[in-house]
C-alpha cells in the first residue's frame, strides 16, 4: 500500500514589522500603530489569487501558540480576513540564536534577521510546499540564492505597496514546480512535455 503524501501547498511566508506595520517615526509612535489596511487588503488578496496559505516568519510568531501571535495581531488591528489566512509560523531555531548571541559577533537586534533564511528553510524541509514566496523588508543578502529569487522586498518605511503585490504574483506565476512526491520540500524540475 503507498503512502498518500498531502498535495503541496503554495505559501506566502510573510514578515510583519515594515511590511504589514511600516516603522515610521520613533518606537513609541511604533507603539501606538495599526496595520496599514491597504498592506492587509492586498495580502490577503495575494493569497487568494495565489491559492496560498500564510506561514508567519516575522518575531510575531513568537510565543506558546498560533492563535496567540493571531491575538497580538489582531490588538493591532489585523483584520480576520487575514488571520483566518495564517496557518501556521516558521519553527525558532533556539540553539542557533543562542550561538549567536554567545559569540557577541552579531548584534542582538540583527540576530532574527539572520536567522529567517535557515527557519524558513526547516518549515521547507518538514512540510509539503509547493510555490511559494518570501515578503520581507531585510536585505536579501541574509537569504539563500534560492529564497533570494523568491523574496519580495518591502520598503520598511512605506509597507506593502501594489507594486509589491504584482511583484509577488509575478514571482508565483514564474515558479514551475514539480509535484513529484520527494523528501526534500520543493522540487524546481520543470514538467516533462
Amino acid at each position: 500500500m503507498s503512502e498518500t503524501r498531502p498535495e503541496p501547498t503554495s505559501v506566502v511566508f510573510l514578515d510583519v514589522d515594515g511590511v504589514l506595520l511600516p516603522e515610521r517615526g520613533s518606537e513609541q509612535n511604533q507603539l501606538r500603530m495599526k496595520f496599514n489596511e491597504q498592506a492587509m487588503e492586498l495580502i490577503v488578496k495575494l493569497a487568494k489569487a495565489a491559492f496560498a496559505s500564510i506561514v508567519l516568519s516575522s518575531e510575531w510568531r513568537l510565543g506558546d501558540t498560533l492563535a496567540q501571535a493571531k491575538e497580538s495581531m489582531k490588538q493591532y488591528g489585523a483584520s480576520e480576513e487575514l488571520l483566518d489566512l495564517i496557518v501556521d509560523r516558521t519553527p525558532v531555531d533556539g540553539a542557533g540564536r543562542f550561538r549567536y548571541k554567545q559569540s557577541k559577533l552579531v548584534k542582538p537586534e540583527n540576530i532574527p534577521k539572520i536567522m529567517r533564511n535557515g527557519e524558513i528553510n526547516q518549515y521547507l524541509a518538514d512540510n509539503s510546499v509547493g510555490k511559494y514566496i518570501i515578503i520581507d523588508d531585510i536585505t536579501q543578502e541574509l537569504f539563500s540564492q534560492d529564497n533570494r529569487e523568491r523574496l519580495v522586498r518591502v520598503d520598511a518605511a512605506v509597507g506593502f505597496t501594489e507594486e509589491n503585490y504584482q511583484d509577488a504574483l509575478d514571482k508565483f506565476e514564474a515558479q514551475r514546480v514539480n509535484l513529484e512526491p520527494t523528501n526534500s520540500a520543493v522540487s524546481l524540475t520543470p514538467p516533462q512535455s
